[in-house]
């Protein structure tokens, strides 16, 4: 562990492969998880919390047979499958795949070690504002991880006076900039007065990327909630001249997608179909050039469907959906996407798909198949396909798919 840091918070995702009972592997890797955090909290002689993610590793099995010879096995359930592991034989020929599947994933989260012996909050601030009137470039860091730390351990927020003091030397940009986002992050200071002193900050520090970022971004926030009469066009000339002033354009692009994202609707109220086609046109460019989380994307991909670009929508969270490991809303509102369409649902991967969406939540798999006034369900006509019937009928009892024969 890099020195000057402590653990805050250990991840762990323990995986079994899927031979043998169901109740039997999730007490195998649960107890396989516990074996590895004891491992790590003794040999680091530092106990912390922990969260422990237990599954069959399912997305794995599936994504590897699919490029096996027994590529077949692919289109069967994960109860058909376990059945036939149960085959001694069998059961070996597929240990070359199985037993890549048996693992665990360890997600260490650091933060620096605080303790400058100082326990009054009001104290720290004042040594903080001491520190940066000596320019004392590492006290200063520590001090503002000892501030956060304190003010969040004690529920407090911290007063910092209104002026103050700045070095010249640019290195002490960087560390006002932490400053005022650390005030941001915890709700210290109310965007306003945070943007007035972000402006100031940059006429200290022009060149500084960083600073012109969170300029862009409060201005976009501000005007999202109605706290500025700045218009739409200066908030764009804003974004899109980040890039020439060295914030890095995945950042950059981040902003401008928001930006088009949230003029969408505003389109529509204007009845402006030409603003519309270029806000859509311009966030089916930067979406893939931008790092976006699960819950995003599933948000970005209900916003295409509002507008009726469900090819758009299916597009962007296909590659997502066939992860091993795919977020369940995601995977399951890609099927809801998907599945009426016969030019996908009948791909061979797409089975794999349903199988998936099934061993991660058998229950909403199986309601996809109710009557569309059911919320979240794709209707029951689906199973006047073949390929769809005999997945549901599989999976989820076959009384309804007799109803339909």
């Amino acid at each position: 562990m890099p020195a000057g840091y402590k653990i805050d918070h250990i991840n762990i995702s323990a995986f079994a492969s899927i031979e043998g009972p169901e109740d039997w592997n999730k007490e195998l890797y649960r107890n396989r998880g516990e074996v590895i955090y004891n491992e790590i909290a003794r040999l680091l002689s530092t106990p912390s919390n922990y969260t422990l993610r237990v599954d069959e590793n399912w997305g794995d099995f599936y994504a590897d047979i699919s490029r096996s010879p027994r590529a077949n096995l692919r289109n069967l359930s994960p109860e058909e499958i376990r059945a036939k592991l149960k085959d001694r034989k069998f059961s070996e020929e597929l240990e070359p795949i199985l037993k890549h599947h048996r693992k665990a994933t360890v997600i260490i989260h650091l933060s620096r070690e605080v303790d400058p012996g100082i326990e009054n909050l009001t104290e720290l601030v004042n040594f903080y504002v001491e520190n940066l009137e000596s320019a004392n470039l590492e006290n200063a860091i520590k001090l503002q991880d000892a501030i956060e730390y304190q003010a969040r351990d004690q529920r407090i927020t911290p007063r910092f006076p209104h002026d103050l003091p700045m070095p010249q030397a640019r290195e002490f940009s960087w560390i006002f900039n932490r400053d005022y986002v650390i005030r941001q992050k915890h709700g210290w200071e109310n965007d306003t007065i945070l943007l007035n002193l972000f402006i100031e900050l940059a006429k200290s520090y022009p060149e500084n990327p960083a600073i012109r970022f969170n300029i862009a971004e409060l201005l976009l926030r501000q005007w999202l909630t109605t706290l500025t009469d700045i218009k739409p066009d200066s908030i764009f000339r804003t974004i899109n001249r980040l890039s020439e002033q060295g914030v890095a354009e995945k950042a950059a692009n981040r902003l401008l997608l928001n930006y088009h994202l949230n003029t969408l609707p505003q389109t529509m109220t204007e009845k402006n179909s030409r603003q519309r086609i270029r806000s859509l046109q311009a966030i089916r460019s930067l979406y893939p050039a931008t790092t976006l989380k699960d819950e995003e994307l599933v948000n970005l991909a209900r916003l295409f469907v509002a507008y009726r670009q469900n090819n758009m929508a299916e597009r962007l969270l296909r590659p997502f959906a066939r992860l091993p490991h795919p977020d369940q809303e995601l995977l399951f509102f890609y099927i809801s996407l998907s599945i009426n369409d016969e030019n996908i649902a009948n791909q061979r991967w797409y089975a794999n798909l349903l199988n998936k969406a099934y061993s991660i939540n058998p229950q909403r798999f199986c309601n996809l198949f109710q009557p569309v006034s059911i919320p979240d369900a794709a209707g029951i006509s689906l199973l006047f396909r073949d390929n769809i019937k005999e997945i549901y009928c599989r999976n989820c009892g076959e009384q309804l798919g007799k109803n339909n024969d």
